[in-house]
């Protein structure tokens, strides 16, 4: 039964007369104005995209083919500018994947940084204004731990609006939050969503353009949450009582906001909790195991897993279906899930190359590979990039050359090397899927 949750929100509100949000500017771009700007990127048959870096630049990888065609290869992505020419020398700093657009932050070796979207279907490719490049790093001064699913700082809402954090006058720990419509390729509309002098550590928004930020302001030294109606106007949120925390944050499939509330009145209790422009609700109370919760270094985004359309958070002994109030679900699992591959969630050994594959709807184990460890003595597995029913596809070194390499090790124990040299270790994967 649901109940009202009144210390959470709706303290107080703040309307446009605190906080006049600045007029929505329009700016109008030509992305065919320059051959040195990106108009293609050759993305379209990927599943999977990765960044290689090490001493050498930072490159764009895919991950591309599969088992009828001779087995997934990695290729390196290729850059085209609005003559159909090929753009040397580009190098990728971050990758954000939303619905219909990937964001690429990429970089040339003169040094000039700039987002471009390129749109998933044929890899056409459009470059925002310079002054409205998203801050995607994180905050390094105030790390925000609310917020795991929403690492990289940029959302987005049912209606194709952009959510995401910003630096003015590249202030890492001045972070403010904003909104971008894409009206057409070459015409944007802005507009500020922050509190002045509200710095951010993170936020969350829900599908109507509802969004939940946690801040610091030049003379706080604890963090506080405001709820930023979609509509204009603002309530103060409580993040801890004398007895309550709050300790995540997140949006369901359903596009609502989520979080879950730690209660300490009696025994430790924790509550899924639904947030909305009407306010908070409890919808269940619920079992949750996380070591450290108090820990201010400590990273939770692999706690939770986004794989078949859900929100899968796992812990030892049992994985929660957090996808939405209706979907929850709380299923015994005798392991830790951590990765997710093919649409398919798992525990991977690193030691052993066991693969043990998890029932997402009733937390079942199975063993989906036991591969050769002796196959790849002779190299340091850095990454798995894939899972498919024919083996793995992973990085690493190769012992004998000492270059970092993409290969193929099959259900047979085989190994083939994919990409002889790659620039470096694997530092991200990112699922197209």
């Amino acid at each position: 039964m649901k109940k009202p949750l009144l210390l959470l929100m709706l303290l107080s509100f703040i309307f446009s007369s605190c906080s006049k949000l600045e007029d929505a500017v329009n700016s109008n771009l030509n992305p065919s104005a320059s051959p040195k700007d990106v108009a293609k990127v050759d993305i379209q048959n990927a599943k999977i995209l990765f960044i290689s870096s090490g001493e050498a630049s930072p490159k764009l990888y895919a991950v591309v083919g599969d088992s009828s065609n001779g087995g997934e290869k990695t290729v390196e992505v290729v850059f085209l500018n609005n003559n159909g020419d090929t753009i040397k020398g580009m190098n990728t700093a971050s990758v954000t994947i939303l619905k219909k657009y990937i964001i690429l932050n990429l970089w040339n070796h003169f040094g000039v940084s700039d987002f471009y979207f390129v749109d998933r279907t044929d890899g056409s490719a459009f470059k925002t204004p310079s002054d409205f490049d998203p801050y995607i790093s994180g905050n390094i001064y105030h790390p925000s731990l609310l917020f795991p699913l929403n690492m990289g700082n940029i959302q987005e809402d049912k209606f194709g609006d952009i959510y995401f954090s910003r630096c003015p006058d590249f202030s890492p720990y001045k972070s403010t939050l904003h909104k971008m419509s894409i009206l057409s390729p070459s015409s944007f509309m802005f507009e500020d969503l922050s509190v002045a002098n509200d710095f951010l550590t993170g936020f969350c928004t829900d599908n109507i353009g509802n969004a939940l930020y946690n801040y610091k302001s030049e003379n706080l030294t604890e963090g506080k949450l405001r709820y930023r109606y979609a509509d204009g106007g603002y309530a103060n949120v409580s993040m801890s009582s004398e007895t309550t925390e709050l300790i995540f944050v997140w949006k369901g499939t359903d596009g609502e906001m989520y979080c879950i509330m730690m209660d300490r009145s009696a025994a430790l209790q924790f509550y899924l909790v639904k947030i909305t422009e009407e306010g908070t609700t409890v919808e269940k109370n619920i079992n949750v195991e996380i070591e450290n919760y108090n820990c201010s270094n400590c990273s939770y985004e692999n706690y939770f897993h986004q794989v078949q359309g859900q929100i899968i958070f796992s812990q030892s002994g049992e994985i929660l279906n957090l996808s939405s109030a209706e979907a929850y679900k709380a299923s015994p699992c005798s392991v830790r899930a951590n990765m997710v591959s093919n649409d398919k969630l798992f525990y991977f050994d690193k030691t052993t190359l066991q693969f043990t594959l998890i029932d997402i709807e009733t937390g079942a184990t199975s063993l989906y590979y036991d591969l050769d460890e002796f196959a790849v003595l002779n190299y340091e597995i850095d990454k798995i990039l894939s899972v498919k029913e024919d083996g793995i596809l992973f990085s690493g070194l190769d012992l004998h050359t000492g270059k970092n390499v993409t290969a193929r090790l099959n259900i047979h124990g085989i190994v083939t090397v994919v990409n002889k040299e790659i620039p470096g270790t694997v530092s991200n994967v990112y699922l197209l899927n």
